[in-house]
This record gives structure tokens, sequence and C-alpha cells, in this order.
């Protein structure tokens, strides 16, 4: 499904959604044999959002320490913040089909992000979100 269809739906059906699902493997199929580090941040914060996927992650080319797992996963987090704060200045069927204004984004970003709520303010406190 082209994206610019998706873009102007209304709501997705299911279809749509595991359609899209699959670009998750396909970029990190694309990155992980030059950019591995970079292949499993962009796979892995797909995980970290409300109906997270893949199901299953899959596996790096490389052996990565535990220090840089913990690098990875909050490489992973701050990729989550944006990627949501991206799509809430979008009109679609997340927004309720209208433009928030800035105050309502945060508000949002705080109900979706619950758990990062700590990254989330630390972004906005330094001027990174507004």
């Amino acid at each position: 499904v082209p994206c610019c269809t998706l873009t102007a739906m209304k709501s997705w059906t299911e279809n749509d959604r595991r359609e899209m699902e699959r670009h998750a493997e396909d970029g990190f199929r694309l990155l992980r044999d030059r950019f591995d580090f970079t292949a499993q941040v962009v796979v892995l914060h797909h995980r970290m959002q409300a109906r997270g996927y893949p199901a299953i992650l899959p596996q790096s080319l490389h052996y990565f320490s535990a220090a840089t797992v913990e690098k990875i996963e909050r490489c992973a987090e701050v990729l989550v913040v944006a990627d949501v704060y991206d799509a809430l200045h979008r009109v679609n069927s997340g927004t309720g089909g209208r433009a928030l204004n800035p105050s309502e984004i945060r508000g949002r970003m705080a109900q979706h992000l619950s758990e990062m709520a700590s990254l989330v303010e630390q972004i906005y406190a330094a001027g990174v979100l507004k």
C-alpha cells in the first residue's frame, strides 16, 4: 500500500497495519550489513510502541556488550519519542482528523509514552520539542 494512500485514509484495516509493519524488518535487513547498531535501534523502537512489532526481534549480525545493548535501548526510546511527536503533528486518525496545538501534543505525548515520561520531560525541558 503506498504511503500516501495510508496517510489519506481515516483509519487502517488490520491488513493495512500488517503490511505497514513489514517495514520494520525490511529496514532492519537493509541496515544491518553496514549499520548493525542502527538496525537494532530502528527495529527495537517499533517494539516499544503501544502495539509493538515485530513479535520476534531479528538476530543481530554482531555480539553487543551489555553496555552497548543499553545504548541501543536508550537510542530506541529517543526514536520512539521522535516518532510519536512526528505522528501527532500530522492530521490522521490518531489526532482525531485535525491538527493538534502544542499543548494537546504534549498531553498526548505524556499519554502515549507514559512509561517514558521522564525522557519526554527531559527532551521538552532541553527545548528540543516545543
